[in-house]
């Protein structure tokens, strides 16, 4: 079978993504029995349902407030660029809007595509209850996305021609980090642990190991349960010359049992990411906006020299 900005291997998919029990444990238990799905994805298909997700795609212009559509950007001056993949439950959560806003206020276009605008496309997790896994072919049309996307960029008008980051957020960030595309100035992970156990394709780092990578997640993020998820990008960077994971911590015991009294009421209600979101976290804002002002003007030019890979734990 054909295949568009990615490879669906023989068309099976294997995946477990997270479902959820106790957020935190003493012991992760190990993931429910692996799902087998079949895709009929085609070329055709893929090439349409892309340039859909790039249409339908929310712009923020540089310190504007609102979102627009890609037709909505002036093509009389040029911007840097942020590619943010947003996460499975789509524009609904409000964490894309704060991270949109605020990279914007930093003299960033920032341009998220829908993946939701694929006819059919349905969800592939549950935020409500933690559970994904549901639709594991959206990994690579995801991938798809990101591809698109930067081609789409390339030809605008309006590119500056020298900064274009991606950024992913939880399944956006899973794409994130296996694009093999080596033009971005850089590439951060937001809420991913780059650990699959249960799934090789989705374990570890498939970025070019030039490509330089920020990594931000929470300690013990509740959509991670399960010990085959449990770890962190940083495990994944050796031999990435420009590679740093940074570690949140989790928000405290009190915080957690709430959470586990009644998850859907609390998420419904809790503004601040329950050890997901990363937005609200200061360490996480500074740390996005340093690794972009680091790393501007260097796009298309891979192998720069860059500081050593580093892991770091962020306290409060």
């Amino acid at each position: 079978m054909k295949s568009c900005f990615m490879r669906l291997g023989a068309g099976i998919f294997l995946l477990i993504l997270c479902g959820c029990n106790d957020p935190a444990p003493p012991k992760k238990p190990s993931a429910p029995a692996t799902q087998v799905v079949m895709s009929s994805w085609s070329f055709d298909d893929a090439k349409k349902e892309a340039d859909l997700t790039w249409r339908s795609a929310r712009v923020y212009l540089p310190f504007a407030k609102e979102p627009v559509s890609p037709d909505r950007i002036p093509a009389t001056q040029t911007y840097p660029v942020v590619l943010f993949m947003h996460g499975c439950w789509g524009f609904e959560t409000v964490e894309h809007g704060y991270w949109g806003k605020f990279l914007a206020s930093h003299g960033m276009l920032v341009i998220m595509p829908d993946s939701f605008a694929r006819p059919g496309h349905r969800r592939a997790c549950d935020p409500v209850d933690n559970n994904g896994g549901s639709q594991p072919e959206v990994h690579d049309m995801r991938l798809a996305e990101i591809a698109y996307a930067k081609n789409r960029i390339e030809q605008s008008a309006w590119f500056d021609g020298k900064n274009l980051f991606l950024i992913g957020y939880s399944e956006g960030a899973i794409a994130a980090v296996r694009t093999p595309i080596k033009e971005f100035n850089g590439v951060i992970s937001l809420s991913w642990t780059c650990t699959h156990r249960g799934y090789p394709p989705l374990h570890g780092i498939r970025l070019p190991k030039e490509t330089p990578l920020l990594s931000i997640a929470y300690q013990d993020d509740p959509w991670f349960p399960f010990a085959e998820l449990d770890g962190n990008c940083g495990q994944y960077m050796s031999g990435r010359p420009d590679a740093q994971h940074i570690t949140l911590p989790s928000q405290g015991e009190m915080h957690r049992l709430m959470y586990k009294f009644d998850r859907r009421l609390f998420n419904l209600f809790n503004t601040n990411g329950h050890d997901h979101g990363t937005f609200q976290d200061e360490h996480a804002r500074n740390a996005v906006l340093a690794f972009i002002h680091a790393r501007r003007g260097r796009y298309a030019q891979p192998g720069l020299q860059q500081p050593a890979t580093m892991q770091t734990n962020m306290a409060r």
